[in-house]
């Protein structure tokens, strides 16, 4: 008989705690020591075992501002001597012996005064350029950067202004530096001079919380990938390339704490485990690693009932952990358990809904969980909207140049989408343009050899090598064309012609299924890079079904077979099997993703503004013998 290990190629183990599938999902929080008094908005600096916190307000609604400090030895907390002037929302920058806090709010007025801690004394220094309050700040206390905030009326007053401005601290002097491109207040900072990191927080009009992150070169402001929700005076810190932002306070009715946190590894975010309890303007042991921060005070509970807070929290994730894999088995000696990982049984569960319910849309091709966007379709009228999602909730960006139907995509939100195709509006007009999407704005860029509509809602591959195959112009067409990131080249064709197809996948390896011709086809071909080859069918034949994965782990779900069908199938490389069917039947819907995490959105019947996320993630599982 053969042996597990040889099967698998694990052999079982003893583990005191359960594997983690990354470095993240083994992060956990602690309780460390209380400060001495309930504050939100101090400064914060230092590392997890040598922390400085500084001001802050006992109160939620502008009261005086405190001067106290206290320093963290890891476990906890003793007084320093009180800063010279009392504020909150200030720019702090720095280590326990050697910080500067620059600006804030005194609770009466914003403020210039700015000053230096040598780990005993505070000394006042030069006022900072600019009056402001709720800016932040990152680097050392002879190379700062201080970045953003707000002017104008005290709180509740009606026309502030909320700042582009970034100022550098040489020690002795301040240097106007390049302008952020989105001016905000109650934002997150951290990094260094130059390399800094600005994380989301408030603009025009106030109280708009945005999802924005900029990055500084040491010269200028550039734009990347956005945090996964909407939010504002959360806690950052670490560097550019490896900075975690935690808590914050995210829209909702009221407001709410949040206890989600993210870590930045220079280009995604990637979530880790949930602090003990939701926590806004917190302060945080800024110059530590984004693997073992201490976030300290805030604020929890949402207004009217917000609690200010005296905890604080310790995060850690280990360097070393168990990594969990596919199939593995091990004894947990902790709970006296023997485990195993699998797939979770795959399910549908709610998502956000558009702003715009719609159908025939055109999608970007990446998972959910990394982003995902929609881009024109029908409302009923023909229309140009554009809407990306983070995993929680849509969010209306520029629309396409040409409003249309049925067009097209590949690549992703996070790097680039192109649409092409469709049909416009008026009489229905086939059309063959071609635009590309860099996050910020359309650009029409070289056409398809060949108007056509009917193509899957998001093709195979990326904004620089995808795949559309199939679709409408105005018959049924075989043509398989590929994209470069300049231009469309025809190459082989499908062994049938035919519109209203679900395809995934890459420019080399990708598959179609189902779709149009005469009657509803089951048909499945796949794409080796040069030539179609006609595989097993689907068990439900079907047009404008929606699908996401790869040639030999995919999914095709939803879809018409003359009705629309809530029908879901997954293919393993050779056939399909039916699992857990959407919640709601519809077709023309977009979507796209893995086998293991896909999302659907929108669609007919009802142009429906629904979003569905299914979700066959890896999980831990307990053996259990009766």
């Amino acid at each position: 008989m053969a042996e597990y290990k040889t099967i698998k190629g694990f052999k079982t183990q003893s583990y005191a705690a359960d594997p983690a599938a990354d470095q993240w999902a083994a992060a956990t929080w602690t309780a460390g020591g209380d400060i001495s008094r309930a504050t939100r908005g101090p400064g914060g600096g230092g590392t997890n075992t040598a922390g400085l916190m500084v001001g802050g307000t006992d109160s939620p609604n502008a009261a005086p501002a405190q001067t106290g400090t206290e320093e963290y030895n890891g476990s906890t907390w003793a007084a320093g001597n009180a800063c010279n002037n009392a504020m909150w929302g200030m720019a702090s920058c720095g280590s326990q012996t050697a910080f500067n806090k620059f600006a804030g709010y005194s609770g009466t007025a914003r403020s210039v005064a700015s000053e230096e801690y040598d780990g005993t004394s505070w000394t006042t220094i030069t006022n900072y350029p600019q009056t402001t309050s709720d800016c932040h700040g990152c680097g050392t206390q002879t190379a700062s950067l201080i970045f953003g905030g707000m002017v104008g009326p005290g709180p509740g007053a009606s026309a502030p202004s909320f700042l582009t401005v970034t100022n550098s601290w040489t020690g002795s002097a301040y240097v106007a530096e390049g302008s952020m491109n989105t001016g905000r207040y109650l934002h997150g900072g951290t990094g260094t001079e130059t390399a800094g990191l600005c994380i989301a927080g408030q603009n025009y009009p106030p109280g708009t919380k945005i999802k924005n992150v900029e990055e500084y070169n040491g010269t200028s402001w550039t734009e990347v990938t956005d945090i996964p929700t909407t939010a504002s005076s959360m806690t950052a810190g670490g560097t550019q390339t490896a900075g975690i932002y935690a808590g914050g306070d995210t829209t909702g009715a009221p407001d709410v704490a949040a206890v989600t946190a993210y870590s930045y590894d220079g280009t995604t975010w990637t979530s880790v485990a949930d602090m003990p309890a939701g926590k806004y303007q917190a302060g945080a042991t800024k110059q530590a690693t984004n693997t073992d921060m201490v976030f300290f005070g805030g604020t929890s509970g949402g207004p009217p009932a917000d609690t200010t807070s005296s905890t604080t929290f310790e995060l850690s994730a280990p360097t070393s952990f168990s990594k969990l894999n596919e199939g593995q088995i091990w004894y947990n000696t902790t709970g006296n358990a023997l485990k195993y990982t699998g797939r979770a049984t795959g399910a549908w569960a709610s998502g956000g809904a558009l702003n715009t319910g719609r159908r025939q849309i055109a999608s970007s091709v990446m998972a959910p969980s990394s982003g995902m966007l929609g881009a024109g379709g029908t409302t009923p009228g023909v229309t140009a909207n554009t809407e990306t999602y983070d995993g929680t909730s849509w969010t209306e960006v520029y629309n396409i140049n040409t409003a249309r139907r049925n067009a097209g995509g590949c690549g992703t939100v996070n790097t680039a989408v192109v649409i092409a195709g469709g049909q416009t509006n008026g009489t229905p007009t086939i059309t063959a343009i071609c635009e590309l999407y860099n996050g910020t704005s359309w650009t029409e860029v070289n056409n398809l050899n060949a108007g056509k509509t009917g193509m899957s809602p998001g093709g195979a591959g990326s904004s620089t090598a995808g795949l559309l195959a199939g679709g409408l112009g105005p018959s049924n067409v075989d043509q398989t064309e590929s994209w470069d990131g300049t231009c469309w080249t025809e190459l082989n064709n499908l062994n049938t012609a035919k519109e209203s197809v679900a395809q995934f996948g890459t420019q080399t390896a990708s598959l179609v299924a189902g779709g149009w011709s005469t009657t509803y086809l089951g048909e499945t071909e796949t794409w080796n890079g040069t030539s179609w080859t006609e595989v097993n069918n689907l068990n439900t034949a079907r047009g404008w079904a929606t699908g996401g994965g790869s040639t030999t782990a995919g999914i095709v779900f939803g879809g018409t077979t003359g009705t629309a069908t809530a029908v879901t199938e997954k293919w393993d490389g050779t056939s399909w099997t039916e699992v857990a069917d959407m919640a709601t039947a519809r077709e023309t819907m977009g979507g796209g993703g893995s086998q293991v995490a896909a999302l659907g959105f929108g669609g007919d019947p009802g142009h429906v503004a629904t979003t569905e996320e299914w979700d066959e993630s890896l999980t831990v599982k307990t053996v259990t013998v009766s």
